[in-house]
């Protein structure tokens, strides 16, 4: 069997108080969507996962994207597990348009065992974009035995990779972080 590679991002800049407002694809005020910064972040995410010219990836280049779905008001307020957020499928569009492909969307907040049992099953490059506050949960799900994965995602960093690789289904999963500088102030230390 191939090797598997799982890549986990966190989605780019969002609204702070007292910071730069969210703006959606058409450049509309959405407090649910990235900042100005935060698509400058997309961009460079999918230059550093599929280069143009030709050029060497620094990454990867993952052949299935998943995000967190956006939950509706309605399925939210039905007691359904969600995040309105647009936030984590913003992040991964522009490479998802790149690569010509779709961004599965068939997981969402409160579903990251089910979404790790997924993506374990995959071969190839796998990236997932998802909310800081739950990657641990995906990342311990998908490579329990795994001891050096962080518990949690500091609410500040937005240039981390979480790295899983092995050579098949009978092998433990192998673990890193990669943490390139992509813009101004990005710090280069794992978390």
């Amino acid at each position: 069997m191939p090797e598997k590679t799982v890549l986990i991002i966190r989605h780019a800049e969002k609204p702070e108080a007292g910071g730069d407002s969210g703006i959606d694809g058409s450049g509309a005020p959405d407090s649910r969507s990235l900042t100005p910064r935060g698509w400058q972040r997309a961009g460079v995410w999918a230059e550093l996962f599929a280069p143009s010219l030709g050029h060497a990836g620094v990454l990867p280049k993952p052949a299935v994207v998943f995000a967190s779905a956006p939950a509706t008001h309605s399925e939210i307020s039905a007691g359904n597990s969600g995040s309105k957020s647009r936030r984590p499928l913003e992040t991964v569009s522009p490479l998802a348009a790149k690569l010509g492909i779709e961004v599965n969307l068939n997981f969402g907040k409160g579903q990251e065992i089910d979404l790790a049992t997924a993506i374990s099953q995959l071969g190839g490059v796998t990236l997932v974009c998802w909310q800081h506050e739950d990657i641990a949960n995906i990342a311990t799900a998908l490579a329990p035995t795994v001891g050096n994965i962080p518990s949690h995602w500091p609410g500040d960093r937005f240039n981390v990779v979480f790295r899983f690789t092995r050579p098949g289904n009978e092998v433990p999963w192998n673990f890193n972080q990669v943490t390139p500088v992509m813009l101004q102030g990005d710090p280069a230390s794992s978390i």
